[in-house]
């Protein structure tokens, strides 16, 4: 699995639109989880229509699922989590 964290952003005008798609993904996402990424830390507002959550991804399509879901009213940016500890360990392996 690998850990994003999500940066999401919507016009004013698309409020209604991202409530109603997000409470159908949320209801689809009780019935079949695995369509879905896992929340570590759920949506939260940073600002004037915009925000972050944190995810667990296990499949690619999970990614691929939500940006066409979304769109158009809602602009995702999908950032990897990279454990430090990871990083170093591939960066000392790494031919110099």
């Amino acid at each position: 699995m690998t850990k994003y964290i999500v940066f999401w952003k919507y016009e004013p005008d698309d409020l209604d639109k991202v409530i109603e798609k997000s409470l159908k993904a949320q209801a689809d996402a009780e019935k079949a989880p695995d369509k879905y990424a896992q929340y570590l830390f759920p949506p939260h507002h940073t600002g004037y229509c915009k925000g972050f959550s944190i995810v667990d991804i296990s499949n690619p399509d999970q990614m691929t699922r939500a940006f066409t879901y979304y769109f158009p009213e809602l602009e995702l940016k999908y950032v990897p989590i990279i454990s430090n500890v990871d990083m170093l360990k591939t960066y000392k392996e790494m031919p110099k």
